[in-house]
């Protein structure tokens, strides 16, 4: 990764914040597809006002667009601003909902139950 990448990627990081960066993201996915559009994209990360300048941004974009076919996935885009922490990569993506219930069995012994756990995974 170039230094110039570095720099707005940490930029994008820790001036704007990852839950910023989502939201902007979920605005610039008109079509609701998991992918948005470079135009839509660059519009939002251009309003953010960047230190790193535009040159910057249409870099970092094209780096986002591994397909080069002008879009970006939510999860090219969050792997490309964190490229070293696969852990949430894979968190930011999707959202782990646990269920617990548990329920009372009739019983004469100590307090017999049962619990079951459900986990799901959502994606956003």
């Amino acid at each position: 990764m170039s230094n110039i990448l570095k720099r707005v990627q940490d930029e994008l990081k820790f001036s704007v914040g990852l839950e910023r960066l989502r939201k902007a993201f979920v605005q610039s996915d008109t079509r609701r597809s998991g992918a948005a559009e470079i135009s839509s994209l660059r519009r939002a990360l251009r309003r953010m006002d960047l230190e790193s300048g535009n040159e910057a941004i249409e870099l970092f974009l094209q780096y986002c667009d591994t397909r080069g076919d002008g879009e970006v996935t939510y999860g090219n885009f969050i792997k490309a601003l964190r490229e070293d922490d696969e852990v949430f990569f894979c968190c930011s993506c999707f959202t782990l909902l646990t269920i617990t219930t548990t329920t009372a069995a009739a019983a004469t012994t100590a307090a017999a139950a049962a619990t079951t756990t459900t986990t799901v995974l959502l994606n956003l």
